[in-house]
This record gives C-alpha cells, sequence and structure tokens, in this order.
C-alpha cells in the first residue's frame, strides 16, 4: 500500500487544523476588524459580535470599535419592555463612556394611538460650531433670501438661536433669545465652541410625536456636549410617555 503524497498529507493536516483568525499575523486581523467595523453604517448598544468571539480578539478588537462609532450613529431602539430594559441596563453600566464623544444618536420608539400605532425615529446628529460662525450664516442667508436690512439683525439672531438649538429641522415654538446668547453673538474674540444636536424626525408625517424631552435637554445643555445621563432621561422619558410596549411587539 503505497503512502500518501505530501499534498495530500498537508490537505489532511489543513482538514484536521482549519485556519483561525488568531492564527494570522496581528497586522491581517487589524485589517479585518477596520474593514467588519467600517462596513456597517450604524452602531448598536451592544458590542459588535466580532468582539466577544474571545478574550484575546476582544482585548484587541474593541478599542478599535469604539473608535469606529465616533463616525457612525449609535442606534437605541425603544419598541418594547425588552429593549427599554437593555437600554437601561446599557446606561448603568461602569464603563458609560468608552469613547470620549457621544456620536449621532437615533432613537427610535412605536407610539399606541386609538386609530393605530406608529414608529417613530428621531436622529440627534452632532456638529461642532461656534455661535460666531452660525451668526454670519445667518446674516449672509437673510441678505440672499431678501429680508429687510432693518430687520436683518433681529432675524439674524434668531435664526442662529433657532440653529444652534438644534431646531433648524424643526417646526416648533423656540424660546426668545437670552440677553447671554446675543452677548455671545457681538463678543469679538468669543470662540467657545457650542455643540448642537440638529433633532430631526423620520419619517416626517403629519403630526409631530411627543418630542418634548428632546427639545427641552436641548434647550438644558446650552452648546454642551451630550453626556450618558442625558441618554438616560431621554430614555426613561420616553418609557414614561409611550409606555411599557407589549413584549411581542416588533
Amino acid at each position: 500500500m503505497s503512502s500518501p503524497a505530501p499534498a495530500d498529507l498537508q490537505a489532511l493536516t489543513d482538514r484536521a487544523n482549519p485556519p483561525s483568525l488568531l492564527g494570522i499575523p496581528p497586522e491581517l486581523r487589524n485589517v479585518i476588524y477596520d474593514n467588519v467595523f467600517s462596513s456597517e453604517t450604524k452602531r448598536g448598544l451592544a458590542p459588535h459580535a466580532l468582539t466577544l468571539v474571545s478574550k484575546c480578539i476582544r482585548r484587541e478588537s474593541l478599542a478599535m470599535y469604539y473608535a469606529s462609532i465616533r463616525s457612525k450613529p449609535l442606534e437605541i431602539p425603544l419598541h418594547n419592555s425588552t429593549q427599554f430594559a437593555h437600554a437601561k441596563q446599557w446606561l448603568a453600566k461602569d464603563n458609560k463612556n468608552p469613547h470620549p464623544v457621544l456620536p449621532d444618536i437615533e432613537f427610535s420608539w412605536t407610539e399606541h394611538r386609538a386609530f393605530g400605532s406608529y414608529k417613530i425615529a428621531m436622529r440627534c446628529a452632532r456638529q461642532a460650531t461656534t455661535i460666531g460662525e452660525e451668526f454670519g450664516k445667518q446674516i449672509d442667508w437673510c441678505i440672499a433670501t431678501g429680508v429687510r436690512s432693518s430687520h436683518i439683525l433681529e432675524e439674524a439672531i434668531q435664526q442662529t438661536h433657532y440653529y444652534c438649538l438644534g431646531f433648524s429641522k424643526l417646526d416648533i415654538w423656540v424660546p426668545p433669545v437670552p440677553s447671554n446668547f446675543k452677548d455671545a453673538i457681538f463678543e469679538e474674540f468669543d470662540d467657545k465652541i457650542w455643540i448642537v444636536r440638529h433633532l430631526s424626525l423620520s419619517p416626517i408625517w403629519w403630526r409631530y410625536p411627543c418630542i418634548s424631552m428632546f427639545t427641552d435637554l436641548a434647550i438644558c445643555k446650552n452648546g454642551y456636549e451630550w453626556e450618558i445621563q442625558d441618554l438616560r432621561y431621554i430614555v426613561e422619558s420616553l418609557e414614561d410617555f409611550v409606555g411599557k410596549a407589549p413584549q411581542e411587539h416588533p
């Protein structure tokens, strides 16, 4: 009986010892992590499945995963009691913010009304700017749209305030412009970074849902970064408003 050829022995060895992710060079593993994390358009609350393969892979890939979150919206679905519980559990963890800046946030929930149920989504897109920068843009906008010269200053101030609160995409009541905001516009050397969370509903429908928790938070933050406790406030407020939907609801 003839012995197996070297090629046959190699094939048997390969089948007995299939290649693993940890069996390739670290540089190639980093390429794989980067490709996997960058290929997705959104992020969920749970860590990516790849980071859960093993302790070693988790140690290697988790930092790259959290770094990728900065450029991807973070989805927080709240359509049933299980999702509310999951979000609150995630927000209560000790490692509350593994990435230094919260990315764009997308909340989604279901409103149950007498005439039907509606799935609502609110996007809170982050943008860094300064009051002076936005004021200059609004002055240009007023001139371009033919606002009367005697009204340009007042209109530009109001629109800047409207924009900096994140309300430019919502048709809602905006509080009067506070005096300190007006003062900041005219302080020549005031270059404080103002963090805007542009609030937008998708899809837009004929009646806005109850979104006071978003608008109240925007006014309260007044240009400061959102933090984990701010997300907790929104989740708890939505839970109080929409109630705990049935466990089986999609």
